[in-house]
């Protein structure tokens, strides 16, 4: 990844009889044969049937919609993600409870504190969340 690619021929298209579908069944723990190509992003890895070798650490990304709209559409911006980066992303999952690790992000609250607000019991929020216009769950601090 140092050369941004540069060495490295670009990947077709996934297939577009294959694309749409892909795009909705991805990671979703069926393997699907068609989709599981590198340029359909090997279908979330959902045809590996060995131990899935992840890279270790973590990357995190602040998004302009709320967690359950982004929960939502994840699929979509994993693959899309994955394909630009050329490796299969996915969401960190608490290890004790199994739920994705997405919070709500907290723009001023961020930057003073400069760590993720974990989502964990339901509290009227005093600001709004970006990607907010109503009440949602947000953390006790």
């Amino acid at each position: 990844m140092y050369d941004g690619f540069d060495c490295v021929r670009d990947l077709p298209a996934c297939n577009p009889l294959y694309d749409t579908y892909c795009s909705l069944h991805y990671a979703n723990g069926v393997c699907n044969q068609g989709c599981n190509t590198a340029s359909c992003n090997w279908d979330g890895l959902d045809c590996d049937n060995e131990n899935k070798k992840l890279a270790t650490g973590y990357l995190v990304i602040v998004v302009g919609v709320t967690p359950d709209v982004f929960l939502n559409m994840s699929g979509e911006f994993l693959r899309d993600l994955g394909s630009l980066l050329r490796a299969v992303v996915v969401i960190k999952e608490d290890e004790e409870t199994g739920e994705s690790m997405v919070y709500p992000y907290y723009e001023v609250e961020a930057r003073r504190r400069r760590r993720a607000v974990p989502l964990a019991t339901t509290v009227r929020p005093t600001r709004t969340p970006i990607g907010y216009d109503e009440t949602y769950l947000i953390s006790k601090t």
